[in-house]
């Protein structure tokens, strides 16, 4: 699942993603998606299997597509961490999705997790990972052996996505709209 990337993660030098534009391609956790964009009166983003659909009354598409991709990103881990932390027997105070230029998530001893909003464009299983490793934070906060074990409990194929995060992180970080 992880091997087979998206057009979008070819080994190049630089990542340089294209302008944003009707008909360009972009990778939503593990999946090429065709932006399209529709003129409507509320502002709001549809992703379907095969399609990021954007709609606005004005020209602020690009406005508009970050704000969902946002909001999209901040549900899913909500529902995995909160599953996560259900199995764990624990719980978290809240979740925040951040620009993050040095973490991909974070979680505070008052139960706080924050993750980047760019890990959207990461295949589901970094998501997940990620979402396993903070809520592993609220039982360790620390990278010991009992932290890693605890880890592997919630997502046992977690080194797959570390391995392809270290490989890939950085050009997460080109996406710009």
């Amino acid at each position: 699942m992880l091997s087979g990337l998206f057009r979008f993660f070819l080994p190049q030098s630089v990542f340089t993603p294209p302008p944003l534009q009707e008909g360009i391609i972009l990778p939503i956790l593990g999946f090429e998606r065709q932006v399209v964009f529709r003129r409507d009166i509320r502002r709001n983003i549809t992703i379907t299997d095969q399609q990021i659909i954007v709609s606005t009354p004005g020209q602020d598409f690009a406005k508009v597509l970050e704000a969902g991709l946002k909001d999209h990103i901040r549900q899913l881990f909500q529902d995995l961490c909160q599953d996560l932390a259900d199995r764990l027997g624990t719980h978290f105070n809240k979740i925040t999705i951040r620009d993050t230029r040095s973490r991909w998530g974070s979680c505070s001893s008052k139960g706080n997790l924050s993750f980047s909003w760019r890990l959207i464009f990461a295949p589901h299983a970094v998501v997940k990972y990620l979402a396993a490793h903070e809520v592993s934070h609220l039982k360790h906060m620390n990278h010991s052996r009992v932290f890693w074990k605890t880890v592997a409990s919630l997502d046992p194929d977690y080194q797959k996505a570390r391995q392809w995060l270290r490989h890939n992180g950085q050009r997460l970080l080109g996406v710009r709209f």
